[in-house]
């Protein structure tokens, strides 16, 4: 089951332990999805696999809204936005914005539109390394990994047919989010 969420209040709320942000557009009528891929390098079952802008939510410094933001920013590389915009946005326009909280995922997407331009995808991976080679050392590298940039290496454009054609190359955890999108952007006929 998904619920709508219809508050800032509502959101920080729930009981939930992660959230993300997916952004979306339309282009020539057709509906696309932004997603990131995790690093080639980290060491996980999820590596080279497509998600959401997401994670875990820190409840001992943040409530939800800051931990959804925070992950956005963070698994973006900052590409998309300061967190100062991005949170002004938000909580300008909460009411206006698609954000679900589904018990099987137990976690939030709040769908985030944004105008489509192909060259994000060119920016973020010219940022990705230019910041691999600033830091140059692995120890420099893994602790902006651990301070959570550099999570993603990869960040694309995904249509709706492209994301039930590709499921098998998303996360795990990513598949519910798929299956919502599935539900909430499909017209019922």
């Amino acid at each position: 089951m998904i619920d709508k969420i219809k508050t800032i209040e509502e959101l920080n709320n729930l009981e939930i332990s992660n959230a993300g942000i997916i952004p979306f557009s339309f282009l020539d009528g057709e509906l696309y999805f932004l997603f990131g891929r995790e690093a080639k390098d980290i060491k996980s079952e999820d590596r080279s696999l497509w998600g959401d802008f997401g994670g875990k939510i820190k409840k001992e410094k943040e409530n939800n809204l800051e931990g959804m933001i925070r992950e956005f920013w963070e698994g973006s590389n900052g590409v998309l936005g300061e967190n100062e915009n991005i949170t002004n946005y938000i909580n300008s326009n909460f009411e206006k914005l698609l954000v679900v909280h589904s018990k099987e995922y137990k976690g939030v997407i709040l769908f985030l539109p944004i105008t489509y331009d192909k060259k994000i995808e060119k920016i973020f991976s010219s940022t990705t390394k230019l910041i691999k080679h600033v830091l140059d050392k692995k120890t420099e590298i893994q602790k902006t990994k651990q301070r959570g940039l550099m999570e993603k290496d990869m960040i694309q454009w995904f249509s709706m047919n492209e994301l039930l054609k590709l499921k098998k190359r998303f996360r795990q955890k990513n598949q519910e989010i798929l299956q919502i999108i599935n539900i909430v952007f499909t017209p019922n006929l």
